[in-house]
């Protein structure tokens, strides 16, 4: 559909993906030169004109509520029968993408990211609106940092439909609220509670709660006790750790207030981390009001409140109050829904695997084994490591023994090997040769590669290197090398015509035994021996010499193996002669 104009005026531009009930775009308004969002209606909702007039109402009521993180509605069109919401177009990549590729976010990324979560909320709560669908699904991320709170609201549609909310349901079970499972609406509170399991997720990299299916995990959120994020990131502090717990806690009194509230205990722990302080909680004091004293009833109205119980008569059955009938109907409408979408999960959902054990496997072993088991290999990223070699997985998210569906993605970190690389020989190569040796070990050649005259190596071969082989170097890094040359420059053929005096130190360290050492001259004029005898450990043996040109290379030599390559400067010039 790239290419494609809706209404002679909507290009559709970048395809970026479909969610239960949108297929979404990136678009160019043609009329009004802007980018923006094209979120295309999904069948068979696209035909559920009760939706689409609910969704049509929510842009309408939410156009004027303007926040920088949050997401515009700009309202509802339609092309040749196919509705679309059109929004602000949110620049970045959506946060779910990113937890897939990262695993986890460092705590000051984590909190900074949720105060401009926060920003948002408490602007949509001050506008008198409440989000609803707050999640890593709905948090797009630039390459600024900035963040975009998108879909505000638009759970106010799902009711209008007969499938949508139960189409949903699995993408919002994980941020649920208890009150919500519970039969409750959305509220600021249940917003917070979102925000609450969002934080928890970017520092741990998965979900509070986890179960097989939507409505069970809806469940976890009312009964089981809130994890503490330390347990699976030990560097979280405690402070922030308290903030989730209090961001999720099971009643919406013991939350924050509001979004306002959340966001001012993290603005504090942001500056606190920036600073090196370290927080007590709670954070801060918080004021509580003092009850009044009690005051004892007079007795006049003892005595009508007696009357009035006197007065007092049990209402018949037929006169329950119309809205209490509509509660009792609604919450059983409610259980009979999450019968029925427990029982259409259950029959169509993919027989359940558990993962394997892939950690020191290497990645071509992992993806058989997966395969066989019907379940997908995703690398979610490299990092070096002294112990496990190349290749070979690090960790992995599901862990193993962990039951899943089958199709599912186990996301795996694989080692680089070590971060340093043993020097190979690149010497007698030519300087292609070595880029392609080097190339496969992670190393490279410095782009300026000096050439040297020498009369008896092969022109463009390399004659000297740094690192020498069998050194360490960090991967990534770059090799020094001199390319020999069969070509005189004036200066160089000047250079050839004067003698020059050298010297070099050779310290005998870390040696046993005496050894035999050699030291070899290489000029202007071709290479020949300058020294040859033993000497002791420990000693400090200094050559002079005299050679043409004003750069000489020494090789040094214990006991005929080549140890070192130096190349020295010449002192001064002895003579020239008229050769």
């Amino acid at each position: 559909m790239i290419g494609t104009v809706l209404r002679g005026r909507y290009e559709l531009a970048i395809d970026q993906g479909e969610s239960p009930l949108f297929h979404s775009f990136a678009a160019r308004d043609r009329l009004h030169g802007r980018d923006v969002g094209i979120r295309l209606i999904r069948e068979p909702y696209a035909r559920e004109q009760d939706f689409i007039a609910k969704l049509r109402e929510v842009a309408s009521n939410l156009a004027g509520v303007q926040s920088v993180g949050l997401e515009r509605l700009f309202g509802v069109d339609e092309a040749a029968d196919a509705p679309f919401l059109v929004s602000e177009l949110a620049k970045g990549t959506p946060l779910l993408e990113r937890l897939r590729k990262l695993g986890t976010f460092s705590v000051p990324v984590a909190v900074e990211l949720s105060i401009a979560v926060a920003e948002a909320l408490q602007t949509l709560h001050g506008a008198g609106f409440v989000h609803g669908d707050v999640g890593s699904h709905t948090v797009v991320t630039g390459p600024e940092g900035e963040v975009k709170l998108q879909m505000a609201g638009v759970w106010q549609a799902y009711s209008s439909s007969g499938t949508a909310g139960m189409a949903m349901l699995p993408v919002m079970a994980p941020y649920l609220a208890p009150e919500i499972a519970s039969g409750g609406m959305p509220s600021p509170a249940s917003d917070v509670y979102a925000a609450g399991v969002l934080l928890y997720e970017m520092l741990s990299g998965r979900y509070p709660f986890y179960a097989e299916t939507p409505v069970a995990m809806a469940l976890k959120h009312s009964t089981d006790a809130v994890p503490n994020v330390r347990m699976m990131n030990p560097s979280v502090p405690v402070a922030l750790a308290e903030i989730i717990k209090k961001a999720m806690a099971k009643s919406p009194l013991d939350r924050y207030r509001d979004a306002g509230d959340l966001l001012s205990d993290l603005r504090i722990l942001q500056d606190a981390l920036r600073f090196g302080r370290t927080l007590t909680w709670p954070i801060r004091e918080e004021s509580k009001p003092t009850p009044p004293p009690p005051v004892a009833p007079k007795m006049s109205a003892i005595r009508q409140d007696a009357k009035e119980e006197e007065d007092y008569e049990e209402p018949e059955s037929g006169d329950i109050p119309g809205w209490f009938k509509s509660l009792i109907a609604f919450f059983a409408g409610l259980l009979v829904l999450m019968v029925i979408a427990w029982m259409v999960f259950n029959l169509k959902k993919p027989a359940t695997v558990q993962v394997p054990d892939l950690t020191r496997l290497s990645v071509t072993e992992s993806l058989s084994r997966l395969e066989g088991m019907g379940l997908k290999l995703r690398i979610g990223r490299r990092m070096s490591n002294e112990q496990i070699p190349k290749d070979q997985v690090l960790d992995q998210n599901p862990p193993a023994n962990e039951k899943v569906y089958e199709g599912s993605s186990v996301s795996v970190t694989v080692s680089m090997g070590s971060k340093f690389v043993d020097v190979p020989d690149v010497r007698g190569l030519t300087v292609d040769q070595a880029k392609t040796m080097l190339g496969s070990l992670d190393l490279g050649l410095e782009p300026d590669v000096e050439m040297v005259r020498d009369s008896e190596a092969k022109p463009g071969t390399i004659l000297s290197q740094e690192p020498m082989p069998k050194q360490k170097l960090q991967r990534l890094g770059k090799l020094r090398v001199k390319v020999a040359t069969d070509k005189e420059t004036p200066e160089e053929a000047k250079d050839a015509r004067t003698k020059y005096q050298y010297t070099i130190r050779v310290p005998l360290t870390g040696l046993e035994t005496r050894i035999r050492l050699r030291v070899d001259l290489t000029d202007a004029r071709g290479t020949r021996t300058i020294h040859e005898q033993e000497h002791d450990p420990e000693s400090v043996v200094e050559v002079m010499a005299e050679g043409y040109g004003k750069t000489a290379l020494f090789r040094i030599y214990y006991d005929d193996e080549l140890v070192a390559e130096k190349s020295v400067e010449a002192e001064q010039a002895v003579e020239e002669t008229n050769e």
